[in-house]
């Protein structure tokens, strides 16, 4: 069987998605081979309990509302509920088909332009303003806040991520004198981003966006502030921000979270392969991708005179940072808060929470005098696991976005025995400047932590996932369901269980069912079948999750 290095070195050579993987760090794959499956293969019923997270307890609850705990030596009663959801059968066309509870029904259409607070009102838009005031190109995470704190009702506030595009449908590809108009890269910077929308059903239960003053959108030029440990660090100063206490905007956003003061975060991916760096990449530069001949979309190549897009050139041209955009990546990875409720407030990105490429950030069970603690996932071959803990404990009357700036960011170690250690990626823990000395990894200090969040997880031994997508946490006993994605080396001769193209699903328990805990304990939870063969028939109707094997640490 090939090394870890030599697996990565393969798919990156096969071209594959490239890894930018270099700590000789475990992988998942070499240690989950070691491990018993702790259930059946993913099928059926077991897939429809996973994919659609829609669970029936004996109970209601609010993933908002501190949930209580179970008595001791109590099971949580959570069961299927089949007159909710069922899953729709496997299929291979373009179409979009929903399931027989539900319809698929226009909401909006892309052109005309979304009304809100921040433009007049069926106004027409200026020429060349339109791409700014439409929703945006294909989404992807979503969340509906609704107006009422309660319960979701029929009126609420949707906001939408945009992950990509298509560029076909905004316009012909055109080359002018060797590059791109401004114009056309315009409207592709701006079909990205974010949309929040009112919507509201009416009395025959049909949904519309109401033209009101929360909608608005959140693009790559829109003023955003940083904050949190990385606020004003000499590693995100740009001729923007010379002082590196703000940037602009989102692009490329994958799956999303919340907050319990109800606000969207929304998570940045995918974001490397939009830059280039002519002039030598940097570590912050090197271990996320960013490139060093020619980029995806190269927005950094318009003919406007105006340098509108010169931030996505991050080569140095000044005598320091703060006369050019060689820090522009460092700015782009991190969580972003944005207040749905407040049209006229402005976005913050969350350092303290990690930069990376993020595919999401899940929020666990809030408990009231608990610190809060999300999720998250870094969505490249062979990258790692995170949570982030905050410093202070949730109380629902006083807690706030300033949460957010202060806590540990943990990556996650899986051990062969069945067993896990979350790492603190903190310059204030003496285990990480122990582990950073031993690899000769000079941190300046936390902010430098933070922008390396990738570096600092290679330091500590964090354990190389194969590509962590989605995550969901049980409600009650808080243990965690992660998906894994594709991974050319899960079909190579030699590696455990192959070929499994399709991923597999692990779980972990916290010690104590304490979501911050710093150990815990996981299995195998379940492999997907693969891609050409259909998944089995199966009845509809109440089940199960399979029987635990471990038990919480």
């Amino acid at each position: 069987m090939m090394s870890d290095r030599q697996s990565h070195i393969q798919r990156e050579s096969a071209g594959g998605k490239p890894s930018n993987y270099r700590s000789g760090n475990p992988t998942f794959r070499s240690i989950s081979a070691k491990r018993p499956i702790q259930s059946v293969v993913l099928r059926g019923g077991t897939a429809r309990a996973l994919s659609s997270g829609l669970l029936e307890q004996s109970g209601t609850f609010n993933a908002l509302l501190a949930i209580p705990a179970s008595k001791p030596g109590e099971q949580p009663s959570l069961r299927i509920n089949p007159s909710v959801f069922n899953a729709t059968p496997v299929m291979r066309t373009a179409t979009a088909t929903a399931s027989a509870e539900h319809a698929e029904k226009q909401l909006i259409l892309w052109s005309p332009p979304l009304a809100g607070s921040h433009y007049a009102i069926n106004a027409k838009p200026a020429p060349g303003d339109e791409p700014e005031l439409q929703i945006g190109s294909e989404h992807y995470g979503m969340y509906l806040f609704p107006m009422a704190r309660a319960t979701l009702t029929s009126h609420g506030l949707l906001c939408a991520n945009r992950r990509y595009l298509s560029q076909r449908l905004l316009h012909p590809c055109t080359i002018i004198g060797g590059k791109r108009p401004v114009d056309p890269i315009s409207k592709k910077v701006a079909a990205y981003g974010v949309t929040i929308m009112e919507i509201k059903k009416d009395g025959a239960g049909e949904w519309s966006v109401i033209p009101g003053k929360y909608n608005r959108r959140i693009t790559d030029s829109t003023p955003v502030d940083i904050a949190g440990p990385a606020r004003g660090s000499g590693l995100l100063k740009t001729e923007y921000s010379p002082d590196g206490t703000k940037t602009r905007g989102v692009f490329v956003n994958c799956a999303y979270s919340f907050t319990p003061w109800r606000t969207y975060l929304v998570c940045e991916r995918n974001w490397a392969i939009y830059f280039i760096n002519r002039t030598g990449r940097p570590r912050e530069h090197a271990r996320y991708g960013i490139n060093t001949g020619g980029v995806r979309r190269e927005w950094s190549e318009d003919d406007s005179g105006t340098g509108e897009h010169a931030r996505f050139d991050a080569s140095a041209r000044g005598a320091d940072a703060a006369e050019d955009y060689r820090n522009e990546p460092n700015c782009q990875g991190w969580i972003l808060e944005i207040d749905p409720f407040d049209p006229e407030s402005t976005p913050k990105k969350r350092t303290a929470m990690g930069r990376l490429a993020h595919t999401g950030a899940w929020l666990a069970p809030v408990k009231e005098g608990h610190p809060l603690v999300w999720y998250m996932s870094d969505d490249d071959p062979d990258e790692y696991i995170y949570k982030f803990v905050t410093k202070a404990r949730f109380h629902r009357r006083t807690a706030n976005g300033d949460m957010l700036d202060e806590g540990t960011l943990y990556a996650a170690r899986f051990n062969e025995d069945g067993t896990g250690d979350w790492l603190a990626l903190d310059l204030g823990d003496s285990s990480f400047r122990t582990a950073a000395a031993a690899r000769s990894a000079v941190f300046k200090n936390q902010a430098d932590v933070l922008v390396n969040t990738r570096l600092a997880a290679d330091v500590v031994g964090a354990t190389a996932m194969d590509r962590p997508q989605w995550l969901s946490v049980h409600p009650l006993s808080c243990e965690v369901y992660l998906a894994m994605t594709d991974d050319p080396d899960r079909t190579a001769p030699g590696t455990p269980r192959a070929p499994n193209s399709c991923g597999h699903i692990v779980r972990w328990s916290e010690q104590d069912n304490r979501s911050f805990a710093t150990k815990f304990k996981w299995d195998l939870f379940a492999i997907a079948p693969e891609s050409d063969a259909p998944a089995q028939s199966e009845a509809h109707g109440p089940e199960r999750l399979p029987k635990r094997t471990a038990s919480p640490a």
